[in-house]
């Protein structure tokens, strides 16, 4: 129990902590606790440039082929969006900018550096 009276629940496992990370998953386990109850997710946010128009960010089966694709470990992509709403692109866009996040800063930083 924390000073302000709050409860800490710590994962046991880094897969855990970036599955209850996911925005999908935050919603169902929140409702079982009441509805004051938070999770602070930690999120290490890299933009992506040039990433194909056909991408759709809010499918899970994407984010795991993503991170197959680039041979990042399960759940280390916690979440994706485009930077601009897909509404406002110019007719024939076939690149955008995307936010990938990242539930390890170590993750985050490999994904800059190269």
């Amino acid at each position: 129990r924390l000073h302000n009276g709050g409860l800490l629940y710590e994962m046991n496992t880094k897969e855990g902590a970036a599955w209850l990370q996911c925005c999908e998953n935050m919603k169902p386990f929140t409702d079982r606790f009441g509805i004051e109850s938070v999770i602070h997710a930690h999120h290490y946010a890299c933009l992506l440039q040039g990433v194909p128009t056909c991408f759709t960010p809010g499918d899970e089966n994407t984010l795991c082929e993503l991170e197959q694709e680039n041979n990042w470990e399960r759940y280390d992509l916690t979440a994706v969006h485009w930077i601009k709403p897909e509404n406002k692109r110019c007719p024939g866009q076939t690149s955008a900018y995307l936010i990938a996040k990242f539930s390890s800063p170590q993750q985050a930083n490999h994904v800059i550096l190269h």
